[in-house]
């Protein structure tokens, strides 16, 4: 049997990933989130005749990076799912470390993930040494999609914003009963996180200082205030695209933005194809 390394890298909305096989060739795909709280014994049997597709033809060796994996419980989890579709050889880390050795590899650092939440962290020999944030979107997430989108809704439900950009957005989204209606469902956490995408065609300077509000809290809570790196690499959709106010925003408390990448799957499937099977 041909041998392979699937790289995957999970969010709170998706996760990507990359087959690579002995000669380096890449297939990329995407699936939904494979986050640990979706972990059941239903959700774990959907999900065999989508993988027992790549273990009739490859031997795995699976490297699995993702939201909620710091903790060893879920890493456990996620290992579990792995070896019930068949796949014995896995290893399972923190999205944060996928997003430090796309944009740094092995070099030393911090990187900042600014997708659906955010979270910083000091990554030192691939391993990671400090977390600010990552509290989750109930209490934090300071300068991430969900938080834009929540800001935005509250702002146009409580009408904080002007007559012109209500009617905008209420056009877009519906009046308030769909909003709400969309608002508390289980896929109301992705509505919230998608409006900075949903809204981004709407030229507003009432968004603009949303968005500048949303990153300002960002860097004034997580930066570090005391530390001999004052460099940060930013990954995830919603930094990447805002990509000019994160730098500008980060540069005023100190700190220079050296890479940002809005996903990281290509620059890990570059670091993986490095290392032998």
């Amino acid at each position: 049997m041909k041998k392979a390394k699937l790289i995957g890298d999970s969010g709170g909305t998706k996760t990507d990933w990359v087959l690579i096989d002995e000669f380096n060739s890449c297939l990329f795909f995407s699936t939904e989130s494979y986050h640990p709280h979706l972990v059941s014994e239903d959700w774990i049997q959907e999900k065999h005749s989508f993988w027992a597709e790549y273990t009739q033809n490859y031997e795995l060796e699976v490297h699995f990076f993702g939201a909620g994996c710091l903790q060893l419980i879920n890493q456990e989890k996620m290992q579990d799912a792995f070896r019930s579709w068949g796949i014995s050889d896995c290893i399972v880390k923190s999205d944060l470390l996928a997003a430090h050795l796309a944009c740094a590899g092995e070099d030393d650092g911090y990187v900042a993930i600014l997708g659906t939440g955010s979270v910083i962290a000091k990554i030192e020999q691939n391993e990671i040494h400090e977390i600010v944030g990552g509290l989750g979107y109930l209490i934090g997430d300071e300068g991430s999609g969900y938080f834009f989108g929540k800001r935005l809704l509250e702002k146009l439900l409580k009408r904080e914003f002007s007559d012109e950009l209500s009617s905008q957005l209420h056009n877009m989204l519906g009046d308030k009963e769909a909003i709400m209606k969309a608002l508390y469902t289980p896929t109301g956490k992705s509505f919230v996180s998608s409006l900075a995408l949903t809204t981004s065609q709407i030229k507003s300077e009432e968004l603009l200082a949303l968005h500048k509000e949303n990153i300002e809290e960002f860097a004034r809570l997580y930066l570090p205030k005391k530390s001999s790196i004052n460099e940060i690499n930013v990954v995830g959709s919603y930094g990447f695209s805002q990509e000019d106010l994160v730098r500008e925003i980060c540069l005023k408390h100190g700190w220079k933005v050296k890479k940002q990448l809005e996903k990281p799957m290509q620059e890990l499937a570059k670091y993986f194809m490095k290392s032998a099977f």
